[in-house]
Formats: structure tokens, C-alpha cells, sequence
């Protein structure tokens, strides 16, 4: 029995929609870009663009590849960006429609936003 279940788990394995869904994505900042990138197996699929003046990032688009969306990528993206802005000391102010939403839905990042004046 064991024997057929260690064939099973490796005919499984070399199937390419098994790869697909045991894929581990990546979230890299790249502070010389502006962006923030989710690379799945080294082959870019989504990313963030930001600029900064005066402490303030200005998160300006998301895109996820469109066979990639679904997964939350953009949403691992956003947070990946609030925990840059904590330590770099930034405010953040969404410009990106997505990004906007993604503050409405989440209030308890609000604190990181911009202070209304």
C-alpha cells in the first residue's frame, strides 16, 4: 500500500497544477524602484509603485499578472508596503483606487494614513 502512495504523491508532484497551487510567493521590497514585487518562482506577477517626499508614500498603482489574481496578491502587497512605511517612519496616502478601498475595508491601519488636517 505504501508503495502505490509513494507513486501517487510523485505522479501528483509533477503535475504542473500541483507546482501552481504549492507555490510559494515572494514579496520583495526594492527601495531603488519605488515598488514592491510578488515574484512566483522568479518571474515577476504582481507589484506596488510608491514615491516618497517629505515621510509621506504616496502608493500610486497595484497590478497583479491576470492569471495570478484571486490570491490576494495586492492585498500581501499593501501590507508588505504599511510595514515598510512603520519603519522607515512614513505616512501613507493611497492614491491607487485598490489601495484606497483596502483602507476603508481595514480601519485599524488607518493610524498610518496621513493626518487630515
Amino acid at each position: 500500500m505504501l508503495k502505490y502512495l509513494s507513486r501517487y504523491i510523485r505522479w501528483l508532484s509533477d503535475l504542473p497544477i500541483f507546482n501552481y497551487i504549492m507555490s510559494d510567493y515572494t514579496t520583495i521590497h526594492k527601495p531603488d524602484n519605488h515598488k514592491i514585487v510578488i515574484e512566483d518562482e522568479g518571474r515577476e506577477v504582481g507589484r506596488l509603485t510608491y514615491n516618497v517626499e517629505k515621510g509621506i508614500m504616496q502608493i500610486t498603482g497595484t497590478y497583479v499578472d491576470p492569471t495570478f489574481r484571486g490570491k490576494s496578491l495586492a492585498n500581501k502587497m499593501v501590507k508588505k508596503a504599511i510595514e515598510v512605511a512603520k519603519e522607515e517612519k512614513w505616512f501613507i496616502r493611497p492614491i491607487c483606487p485598490y489601495v484606497v478601498s483596502f483602507f476603508k475595508r481595514n480601519k485599524e491601519y488607518n493610524h498610518m494614513l496621513v493626518p487630515e488636517k
